[in-house]
C-alpha cells in the first residue's frame, strides 16, 4: 500500500537518485514482510531491507557509543564501542536475522561477497583505527566539556514540519552551551547544508531560538576531519524551497528501475526472483 504523504530525508533522496524501484520497494513495498501471515516474496523483501553495509554498521556504532554517555571519556567511548561490536558479532555468528529479520544482517556477508569471519576480523581492526583517529581530533576534548544534564533530549532520527512535507534529519546528539543549542553530524559535505537547515528549523520551532544561537559542528568518523560553524552561514530559504522540490520528485506515478546499479543493489535477490533469474 503506497503512502501519498509527502516525506524527506537526504537518506530517501539518496536512495531515489540510486534507483525509484529501490526507493519504492524500502519506502512503500516491504513493511508488509514483517506480518505473520505475509507470504515468502514479502518476506524476502523485508529481510532485504533491513541488510546493513559494514560500513553502516561500523557508523551506526560510533553514533550510540557518542549518544550512550556525556561528558565524553576515552576510556568509556571505547569500552562501548567494544561491547556494541560484541553484540553485533554474536548476532552475524548466530544467524540471528533467520529469526528475527530485525536483527542485524550485514549486506556484503549475505550476498557471499566476504565471509562472517573475515569482515568481523577487519571490522574489529576498522574500529579500533577510528578510536585512535578519533582521540587524536579536537572532538574528546569539546564533548568533555559536555554535561548530562546540557543534552537536549530529542528523539532519533527527528521528524520536522516543513509547510505539508514530513522532513527526517538524524543528528548524532545535541547541547546547550550558555545560551546556544549546538548539533553534531557526521561530516557530509553533500549533507550538511539540508541536514543543519532543518535542525536549525527544529530549533527554531521547537526551542524558540534565532539562528544566531544554533551553532554545528561535523565530525568524519573514518578521517576524522572535523568542522564547525554557525547557524548565520545557511540559505535557509533557498535550502527549503530545494527540499520542497526534492521532496515533490520522490513521488512519481511509475517506479523505474536503474539498472546500472543492480549488481550493488540491496533488492537484487529480490528483482532476480521476480524475473526468474534465481
Amino acid at each position: 500500500m503506497i503512502d501519498n504523504s509527502l516525506s524527506w530525508s537526504w537518506t530517501r533522496d539518496r536512495l531515489f537518485r540510486f534507483c525509484p524501484r529501490a526507493y519504492f520497494l524500502y519506502y512503500h513495498d516491504a513493511g508488509d514482510g514483517r506480518e505473520e501471515f505475509a507470504d515468502e516474496q514479502k518476506r524476502l523483501l523485508y529481510r532485504l531491507k533491513k541488510l546493513t553495509p559494514g560500513s553502516l554498521w561500523l557508523d551506526t556504532i560510533f553514533t550510540t557509543a557518542f549518544r550512550s554517555e556525556l561528558p565524553f571519556s576515552e576510556k568509556i567511548f571505547a569500552k562501548t564501542v567494544k561491547q556494541l561490536f560484541s553484540i553485533g558479532r554474536t548476532q552475524i555468528l548466530h544467524h540471528d536475522w533467520e529469526r528475527d529479520p530485525g536483527c542485524l544482517n550485514i549486506e556484503e556477508i549475505y550476498y557471499g561477497e566476504i565471509t562472517a569471519k573475515e569482515f568481523l576480523k577487519n571490522a574489529g581492526k576498522e574500529l579500533k583505527r577510528r578510536i585512535d583517529v578519533l582521540n587524536a581530533s579536537p572532538l574528546p576534548e569539546i564533548l568533555a566539556q559536555v554535561q548530562e544534564l546540557d543534552r537536549c533530549l530529542l528523539e532519533y532520527p527527528i521528524k520536522i514540519e516543513v509547510d505539508a512535507i514530513t522532513t527526517w534529519t538524524n543528528p548524532v546528539m545535541a547541547w546547550r552551551e550558555r545560551n546556544q543549542l549546538i548539533f553534531m553530524n557526521q561530516l557530509n559535505l553533500a549533507s550538511e547544508p539540508f541536514a543543519a537547515t532543518l535542525q536549525c528549523v527544529l530549533a527554531m520551532q521547537k526551542f524558540q531560538l534565532a539562528p544566531s544561537q544554533i551553532y554545528f559542528i561535523g565530525y568524519n568518523y573514518k578521517t576524522g576531519e572535523f568542522r564547525d560553524f554557525p547557524a548565520k552561514e545557511l540559505e535557509i530559504s533557498l535550502t527549503l524551497d530545494k527540499i520542497k522540490k526534492l521532496a515533490f520528485e520522490l513521488d512519481p506515478i511509475v517506479y523505474n528501475e536503474n539498472q546500472q546499479h543492480c549488481p550493488t543493489c540491496r533488492f537484487r535477490q529480490y528483482c532476480h526472483a521476480q524475473k526468474g533469474e534465481f
